[in-house]
């Protein structure tokens, strides 16, 4: 594997071929923006507890990556993370974690354009809730603090 690692931060991960999973080293804090942009192998990424920040369109188009775990300390998760994740299943979000405000619909699908039968495939656990396609509007999403905007929005 092959990291590029600047003061805790995780700038850059180049893919290598025949490798579909990626376990980052616990000195990291910080996932930069686009840090796996284009990885399009990798179905596994092993986020440390250690990491406090994910940037925007952290993990777009990594077409194989099938599910994530973002750590309990991360207090931030970057728009686009989840565009172009066409294999996403499932991604399990700690309580305390401010999403940017588009995150849910890029994870469920409705910015990457896909029928609603595929939206369906991705369930997203955060805030003691599950949401999939199917609930996603009976739920109103939460606002860039990562607070519930309630069925008003």
């Amino acid at each position: 594997m092959s990291f590029v690692i600047n003061n805790n931060i995780l700038e850059k991960y180049t893919e290598e071929e025949g490798i579909t999973q990626a376990v980052i080293p616990d000195s990291v804090t910080y996932i930069d923006d686009e840090a796996f942009a284009g990885c399009e192998n990798l179905k596994e990424i092993i986020l440390p507890d250690t990491v406090k920040h994910i940037g925007e369109a952290a993990f777009i188009d990594c077409f194989s990556l099938e599910s994530l775990r973002i750590p309990e300390k991360c207090t931030y998760l970057g728009d686009d993370s989840f565009a172009g994740c066409y294999s996403l299943k499932e991604i399990l979000i700690p309580d305390k974690c401010r999403l940017a405000p588009y995150i849910l619909d890029d994870a469920l699908g409705f910015s990457r354009g896909l029928p609603e039968e595929e939206c369906l495939k991705v369930k997203i656990r955060y805030k003691g809730e599950v949401y999939n396609y199917e609930t996603y509007y009976d739920v109103a999403p939460f606002d860039e603090n990562g607070e519930y905007i309630g069925e008003s929005c």
